[in-house]
């Protein structure tokens, strides 16, 4: 279990970082450009020492290059939506996401969903209306809207990043998160370059920090779905809840944040609706 403990530390620890950057940078996309520099070196050699270069392929470059540009767009909404909102709701709603690459292939694979499945979808749809209800009346409109585009946009990345894994091979895992690295940090440098950003040494450093944590949340994850006994039914649901519950009370616990009732409704149904999702009757 030592694999999914990592696993899940390094994912809580994004959003502390997040919630910290947030504190000092007033501009927090360097950093994010910065943290795939360093994912792209340490998928490039675990690619290179397990020789997986060679099963690039053109159908993987196409699916790299849109889940490239995906990501790094969707990991800056997430900082976003961690200054604003605070950790608890952004990690509630990239977790409740996965709501959507479930309804999304039960209707690629044609496959009915049981009563407790269709009991979860449902509990994730009422616990983000809960959550994003109570959000703060200081913050601008277009503020107040990130969490749905994130959970938005986490569901779309699941859904073609799936796809692309089913399409190449199951020993391919480094070179394909290489790829997508690569080509989100490649995106990153260019809005850099176009825009003339100013970079501080405070983007360097919490760049590092984050590239390193990004990075081992992912091979952790990967390694755990390896080495654990246990079916990917129970490990991804006991992923995302421990998530959940652990990135909201580090959040209450460093940086006091306040979780209403509202919000701590919010957070329980998700855990809740994680659970059923992966439910299956026949077990």
């Amino acid at each position: 279990m030592i694999w999914l403990a990592l696993s899940i530390l390094c994912s809580c620890t994004i959003y502390l970082i997040f919630k910290k950057a947030s504190q000092q940078l007033s501009n927090m996309f360097p950093m994010v450009v910065f943290n795939y520099a360093v994912c792209c070196l340490l998928g490039g050699i675990l690619a290179w020492h397990t020789q997986q270069f060679q099963m690039v392929n053109s159908k993987m470059l196409t699916a790299t290059s849109l889940l490239g540009i995906l990501f790094i767009s969707s990991f800056y909404l997430v900082a976003l939506t961690t200054k604003f909102h605070g950790i608890s709701l952004t990690s509630m709603v990239t977790r409740i996401s996965l709501v959507l690459p479930f309804v999304a292939f039960l209707i690629i694979d044609n496959e009915s969903p049981t009563n407790l499945q269709i009991a979860g979808v449902a509990l994730s749809v009422l616990a983000i209306l809960i959550s994003t209800a109570s959000r703060k009346k200081s913050i601008e409109i277009h503020q107040k809207w990130l969490p749905v585009i994130v959970f938005l946009a986490y569901g779309l990345v699941d859904i073609l990043l799936k796809l692309a894994r089913d399409t190449s091979s199951h020993a391919a895992e480094h070179i394909l998160s290489w790829l997508i690295f690569t080509t989100a940090g490649i995106i990153g440098v260019a809005v850099l370059l176009v825009r003339k950003a100013s970079i501080q040494k405070e983007h360097l450093f919490w760049g590092l920090v984050l590239g390193l944590v990004n990075y081992g949340s992912i091979y952790f994850f990967l390694q755990a779905l390896k080495h654990i006994n246990l079916k990917a039914a129970v490990i991804f649901p006991l992923n995302g809840t421990a998530i959940l519950v652990l990135s909201s009370l580090l959040s209450v616990i460093i940086f006091n944040e306040k979780i209403n009732r509202q919000k701590l409704l919010g957070i329980c149904l998700a855990c809740v609706a994680i659970f059923l999702l992966y439910f299956r009757a026949n077990g």
